[in-house]
């Protein structure tokens, strides 16, 4: 039931997403499915993200607020009430009512996400580890953390490195027989590396 691997294309210039998260503060394959997007807008006092930012510790914006409204942003209704906020100007395909779900940033020749909901007895620990293994072999670990995301009985950030200048954001969480897996991958724009850590930190789901 796992989504595709998400896109790892030549770096080419990209729309930036990031305005001032640096003070947003420090903390924490299946069959191609068919369905409609089902994101609903949520109000935000800002525009679209630009501009760039300073050098940020990764997993360092991993803050839940999505930017915390430096940018407008969009409520993506997930499996089970489930929720995440994204940038208003990432395209979201939501397939199997919420099960699985892809994300577009603008200019996806460098990359993009997705998030996935799948039935699961694994621990936090056996999740991340099954999720991860692949990746863990092929790129370098920047940064891991515990996160409390509401509705969940537990939820790791892991972020990584590749040598062609790409980063990956993971979430990986568990719930009731449940296993939730986030990623976004992005090559040569690392100021959005901020942004996806923010924003897949948002994911809750009614306790």
């Amino acid at each position: 039931m796992a989504l595709p691997p998400v896109t790892r294309a030549a770096a080419v210039p990209a729309v930036l997403l990031l305005t001032a998260l640096a003070a947003c503060g420090q903390s924490a394959d299946t069959s191609e499915p068919s369905g409609s997007p089902s994101p609903s807008a949520s109000a935000s006092p800002s525009g679209s993200p630009s501009g760039s930012a300073g050098a940020v510790e990764p997993g360092a914006a991993a803050d839940g607020k999505c930017g915390g409204g430096a940018f407008e942003t969009t409520t993506v209704d997930l499996f089970q009430d489930a929720r995440i906020t994204v940038p208003a100007d990432w395209e979201v395909e939501s397939f199997r009512a919420g099960l699985q779900n892809r994300f577009y940033p603008p200019d996806r020749d460098v990359g993009d996400g997705y998030l996935a909901i799948e039935p699961s007895t694994q621990t936090l620990d056996e999740a991340v580890d099954d999720v991860l293994e692949a990746t863990r072999a092929s790129a370098r670990t920047t940064s891991e953390q515990e996160l409390e995301l509401p509705g969940f009985d537990g939820a790791r950030m892991v972020t990584f490195a590749y040598d062609d200048s790409t980063f990956a954001v993971n979430v990986v969480a568990v719930y009731r027989g449940f296993r939730l897996q986030a990623n976004m991958t992005r090559e040569g724009v690392p100021e959005e590396q901020p942004v996806a850590e923010s924003c897949l930190s948002s994911i809750s789901r009614p306790s």
